[in-house]
């Protein structure tokens, strides 16, 4: 029987430390893990379970991105 997925992450993770091309990558991993949603206050988590939490989400970056595009408009246009 294999091991299980992600068990057999973890160790291909610790395998690629010794690789100098993957280090830089690895070494930017948080040091702590993320909370999961059992640690979460229960007010946060149902937030991120709301159907409008993705909607206001994927606006925002839309926000963001016409932001940027802007700022780069007037930037070339001042030359």
């Amino acid at each position: 029987a294999s091991l299980p997925w992600n068990v057999q992450l973890a160790l291909s993770a610790l395998e690629r430390e010794r690789d100098e091309h993957w280090r830089p990558f690895l070494q930017s991993w948080p040091a702590e893990s993320p909370a999961l949603p059992l640690l979460l206050e229960p007010e946060v988590l149902s937030a991120a379970q709301d159907d409008a939490f993705e909607a206001d989400a994927d606006a925002a970056c839309f926000w963001l991105h016409e932001q940027y595009l802007e700022a780069c408009d007037a930037a070339e246009a001042a030359g």
